[in-house]
């Protein structure tokens, strides 16, 4: 948040080491995956561009890619928005997707699915994304473009897909 909890640091550095202390889970970056949609798609891909050497992939259904053109185009939805990034941290920052993915980083090997409903809310922020990530990513980064809009119905389809992309290396293997 902008004034408040550091909850990015909570969620990236606090709440996995505590996990692995409750939970027998592998710090491998090859057993761990990041899913997300709309904001929380937005959350999967920052964190994995972030520290990429801790995830083997991330699927992003329906993402939030620009948090200031989302600022201007969809503020009614999320008026809120303003909380968790002041206006200045929204581009050119750690908080923006593409600063991210234009920061010269090892990738390792990880893959990056982002899927979108043709009729969806943020298709045109995605599709103006998909040209970097691809650039970046290369044959490590899928799109797929499926009937729907932002909601629970496309992402209820798109969810076992993902998950099975996730897990088995890629769409074309679901």
């Amino acid at each position: 948040m902008v004034h408040g909890p550091r909850y990015w640091d909570y969620l990236t550095h606090e709440l996995p080491t505590r996990m692995r202390y409750i939970f027998p889970l592998s710090a491998r970056p090859e057993d761990n995956y990041l899913l997300g949609n709309s904001m929380g798609g937005y959350g999967a891909l920052r964190y994995a561009f972030t520290y990429p050497q801790r995830f083997a992939a991330v699927a992003a259904l329906s993402p939030v890619t620009d948090l200031k053109r989302f600022h201007v185009e969809q503020s009614a939805i999320m008026p809120d928005l303003e909380l968790a990034f002041s206006p200045a941290q929204m581009q050119g920052t750690p908080a923006d997707l593409s600063y991210l993915v234009q920061q010269p980083t090892n990738w390792g090997t990880l893959r990056v699915l982002m899927a979108t409903g043709d009729q969806d809310m943020l298709r045109s922020m995605d599709e103006a994304f998909k040209p970097e990530l691809a650039a970046v990513f290369k044959d490590q980064f899928e799109w797929q473009l499926q009937p729907g809009h932002h909601d629970w119905r496309l992402w209820n389809h798109q969810l076992p897909f993902a998950m099975h992309w996730l897990i088995k290396g890629g769409w074309r293997n679901v």
